[in-house]
Formats: structure tokens, sequence, C-alpha cells
């Protein structure tokens, strides 16, 4: 049976489409890669995708020019501009992130200029009420999953379903509650999208949007409140322009549907479950109103004055974050938590990758944008896909949702999909062959070298008993390290293995050095201090640990235990800061041993 063109076209679609929704259902969240699989499932789907691409080019053997969205040509700048030159300079660490995400960014490129051309064959409404229909289906069995955790019924799944105890959060297999609320609000725009086309009735699309927007309020998530913001904007702006009441009262109703759940659904899960559960709105000034993140925006500006043209580098900003900690002079609210993102998206990328580079990638987006807002254009396809990017957008100012391979992937199909006349590129077949074959290898060999290496790791976390057990393990470690995809989980789980001790000083010195400058975990860092205490860095060993306990002052006793265990002449200086600290936390908490031990001012230049 012969594949025809337009069956291998509606094939590609429901897989991009998939990739979008399908990644989110993870439920293998094992440290230390509990979000590998999320990306994995992506690069799974786009195998299809490409073979399905390449078998496409060849029977079509269209011709020499082709047509690609204008995004491609200035992301592909961009790509070249952040990523070349740390590929050239090496000197990121070999745990630095520029591999992983630079492929990342490629793959998500090629799959959004290929949705471009699907929409090109098989026209803008279809493209999108296939996307919409994913989106709606993903959401609302995410929202199942969310009203299974809240039942408490989710550790009866053997495991297929995410769940917290003995405190219930309502997460969905997303595992975290704000991007779980961003995939139900897809969800709900999704509903209006294909209730307003008349894809779906009434009957069945608002008590979707319901159910969606009351599980949204029972994640706690404080988004939603600007998403449905960002609804009603939508909606003013788009009846102004067009007239549209049907899209009016449709984004409307959708976004006061969400609104009084955020008012309403606490009532709602205390009569089903007899437990408060506090929504966004409840939550709305919890933490200062942000004020954790108002600490790390402090810290990006630090770095971007410190490093303005190239940032601090990618991958860079943990450790930068967590000196600042330290010796940054800033205020203090203690977490005890490793930030490796400002939660900024301008303002990470303004502190990794510098000045020109992120003008650049705001120029990108900006330009692809700003059309969906011109009059000629206010329609209501473009309606859900502006707000499609809103949510992303608001998010990223946030949090960092486009570190995810299916938000990237849902922002890029955005831009690609941008009311901009398309570039025409010249480019032989065989070189499209060639590219798409090399992607297509490349994703397999990601896949077979990848899964074997997740249960390498999270199966030998921690030393058993038994010696040759370990010195299996440990040269399994060493045989996955020298994957680039595995290094650093590899390594970090080596660490266990090799405890800090006087012997073998410069090997595990160089080990340690490399992995707290990439990850500066409590006890990394801890046994860094000691380690530079025995190579005879007394200085360095003190700043090691005053980051330490200035980051996690919840990780004093440990540290404390580890220290007191130890009694040579070197560690003495070291083990008196932590008692120090130990100390004033008994007197005043967390913020007190912080205060211990840090600068009250930045009186040296960034790392």
């Amino acid at each position: 049976m012969r594949l025809s063109s337009y069956t291998a076209d509606r094939f590609l679609l429901l897989l991009l489409s998939l990739t979008l929704v399908l990644p989110f259902f993870n439920f293998a969240r094992y440290s230390p890669a509990p979000d590998w699989w999320t990306n994995s499932v992506v690069v799974m789907l786009l195998v299809p995708v490409l073979l399905l691409a390449l078998w496409r080019d060849v029977a079509a053997d269209e011709s020499y020019s082709i047509a690609v969205p204008r995004l491609l040509p200035l992301a592909g700048l961009w790509w070249c501009f952040v990523f070349l030159p740390v590929a050239l300079r090496r000197d990121g660490g070999i745990y630095s992130l520029a591999l992983s995400e630079s492929l990342a960014v490629l793959l998500a490129l090629v799959a959004a200029s290929l949705l471009f051309q699907l929409q090109n064959r098989l026209g803008r409404p279809q493209l999108l009420i296939t996307l919409a229909a994913v989106m709606l289906g993903g959401g609302l069995l995410q929202a199942l999953i969310g009203i299974a955790q809240l039942l408490q019924v989710a550790p009866l799944a053997d495991g297929w379903l995410v769940y917290h105890q003995p405190v219930p959060f309502i997460m969905g297999n997303v595992a975290q509650r704000n991007q779980f609320a961003h995939v139900l609000t897809w969800g709900v725009l999704a509903a209006v999208y294909l209730w307003l086309g008349q894809h779906l009735r009434s009957w069945l699309a608002w008590p979707a949007i319901g159910l969606l927007a009351l599980v949204m309020a029972w994640s706690g998530g404080r988004l939603p409140l600007a998403y449905a913001g960002a609804m009603l904007l939508v909606a003013v702006a788009w009846y102004w322009r067009s007239r549209d009441r049907r899209l009016f009262w449709g984004l409307l109703s959708a976004a006061l549907l969400i609104l009084l759940m955020q008012w309403g659904g606490g009532w709602l899960a205390k009569v089903l479950t007899g437990q408060s559960i506090g929504s966004g709105w409840d939550r709305l000034g919890d933490a200062g109103f942000g004020a954790r993140r108002r600490i790390e925006w402090q810290k990006a500006w630090l770095m971007i004055s410190a490093y303005p043209w190239f940032g601090v580098g990618l991958g860079d900003y943990a450790y930068h974050s967590t000196w600042l900690e330290a010796f940054g002079g800033l205020p203090k609210l203690p977490e005890s938590a490793l930030f490796t993102h400002s939660h900024n998206l301008i303002m990470q990328l303004l502190a990794e990758t510098g000045i020109p580079a992120t003008l650049l990638a705001a120029g990108t987006v900006s330009l692809c944008l700003l059309p969906f807002l011109q009059k000629q254009h206010a329609n209501r396809e473009n309606a859900f896909l502006l707000l499609l990017a809103a949510t992303i957008l608001g998010h990223s100012m946030f949090e960092y949702p486009l570190w995810y391979l299916p938000f990237l992937l849902a922002f890029l199909f955005v831009l690609a999909l941008s009311p901009l006349p398309p570039v025409t590129v010249a480019v032989r077949a065989s070189l499209r062959r060639l590219g798409l074959s090399v992607l297509l290898l490349g994703c397999l060999l990601y896949l077979i070298f990848g899964i074997p290496g997740f249960f390498t790791v999270i199966k030998v976390q921690q030393p058993s008993r038994n010696p040759a057990e370990n010195q299996q393990r440990i040269e399994d470690l060493l045989r996955l390290s020298r994957n680039p995809f595995w290094a650093y989980e590899a390594e970090l789980t080596l660490a266990n293995y090799l405890r800090p001790s006087p012997q073998d000083l410069e090997i595990k010195l160089q080990h340690y050095e490399q992995l707290a400058r990439y990850r500066p975990y409590p006890m990394l860092l801890c046994h860094l201090a000691m380690l530079r205490a025995w190579h005879q860095q007394p200085q360095a060993a003190r700043e090691a640990m005053i980051m330490a306990i200035a980051a996690y002052p919840e990780a004093l006793p440990v540290m404390l235990q580890t220290l007191t265990v130890r009694s040579e002449s070197e560690i003495a200086p070291l083990k008196q800061l932590v008692l120090q600290a130990q100390q004033a936390y008994r007197q005043g908490g967390g913020l007190a041993a912080v205060q211990s031990v840090a600068s009250r001012s930045l009186g040296r230049p960034l790392p």
C-alpha cells in the first residue's frame, strides 16, 4: 500500500502536534535527570517526523528553491552568534549546556520550518484545528491526573502518575504547578478556538473549559491570573479591529471562568475532599510577592554589568548566583536551593549571552510577533496563536519554560506561523536530504546511547556495601561520562563514590572543582572546601565554605557532621566557620546563619 503525500502530511502534523503534549506525561522523574524523558520523548517523536520529511522531500522532488519562515534565517544567525563561539572557545567547563541547548534549538527550528511547510500544503485552518484538538486532549488528560492527585488516588497507579505525599500537590504529570497551569491554559485556548469555528459544540466546550479552569485553580499557580488578563486584552483588541462578537464573548467568558475558579475553586475542593487548597489568587502575596525572584534579578544585573558583551557564559548562571549570594552584598532571603536561572527570560539571556545576542533575539521575536497585531491579520487563527505566545512569554518573565523542549517548540511554532511573508532560500535537494539524514541519525544515536545512560545513573545513585559491586559501578559511570550528554550526571553520581580525603588529592580536587563550577550544590561545596584545604589553599577553601553556608543554611547540620569526623589541622578553620554559623542559626534561624558569613557589600569583581 503506497502512502499518499496527503496522508503523510496529516501524519506529520499529528506527530508535530504531539510534541507539545505527550512529553508532559513523563512519569520517570528520577534524580539526577528528572526531565530527561520530557525532552527525549520530543526527540522520539521527531524521529518519524524527520523520516517522513525525508520521504516527502524525495517523493515531491521539490525545486532548487524552497520557502522557509522568516524566523529561520534570523534565528539561525542568533544560533551561530551564541553557540559557535562557545564551541570554539571551549572554556565554559566540561558540563557546559551549550551542546544540549544548541542541538535542541536546532531541532526545534527544523521542526518549526516543517510545520510552516505543512501550513502551505494543508492550509492554516486545518493545521491549527489539529494543533488545538491535540492540545485540548492533552490538557484534559492532565486535568484528570490533577483530580486523581487531589483525591489522593494517584499513588494507586503503580508509578504511572506523579504524586506528592503526605500533602497532595496538584501538578499533573507535568510535576510543576506553573508548568501544569500553563498546559491547562493551552487547553482552554484550544477549546475556545475549536468552539469559535464550531468544531466543538458548546455543551462539550464550556464544561471542558470550566474543568480546566477549576483544576488550574487547584494547582495554586499565580500565572493563570496573568493569562486571563491576556485573554481579556486580546478579546478587546480583536473586537476593536475586526468586530468579531463570537471571539470577544468566547475569550471574555473563558477569562471570567478562570477568575471565577480562582475565587471559588478552593471552596469546591473543600466540599469534595475536606482539604483546603489555595488557588493562585490566595497565594498572590506569598513569599513577599516574588521577593526571591527580585534578588535573582539583581544578581543577573550584576552579571550583565560585569560582562555586558558576551555574558558569564551559557550554563554559568548557577555558580555566579551562588557566589553573589555569599559575596554580593544583596538582600538575604535564604531558601537553601540552587538557582540555575534568574527566573526571567530577558535577564537570563543578558546575563549568560550578553547584550548583543539578547537584542538579536528580542528583535527576531518582535519582528515575528508584531504582524499578529496588524488590523489586516486580526482573525481567529492569529488570536489563538498570539495567546499561545503570550502565555509562554508571560510565563518566561517569572520562570524558564523555554528551557524545556516542548515549550520551546510551541514558541517557535508560533513564530514560524507569523503572518510575515516567507523567505525563498536556494538549497540543493541533495543538501536538504543530507541535513535531514544527519539530524535523523543524531536523534537515533542520542536515544540509543541515552536510554541506557538514564537507567545507569538512576540505579547507582548511592554506593552499595559490596566493594566489588561499587568498583563495577565506578567503571560504568566512567564509561558513561564519555558521553557528552551524560557527562555531568555521570560524574555527579561518581562523586558519591569519591569521598573527600587527602589521598589522590589532585584527581579529586579537579573532579569537584568542575562539578561545583557548574552546579554548586551544598555538599559539593563543602567537599570542595575540604579538598582545597588539604591542597594548601586556605583562602579558597574558606570561600567555598562561605558559599555553601550562605546559599544553603538548612544544610549546616550535614556539613558539620561531615567536618567533625576529620581531625586534620587544615579542616579546623572550616569546622570553626560552620560552628559559628550553626550557633547563629540556633539563635536567629537561617537568615542569621547567612548573615554571620556573607559579605555586606560587593567588595570585589565577579569571578
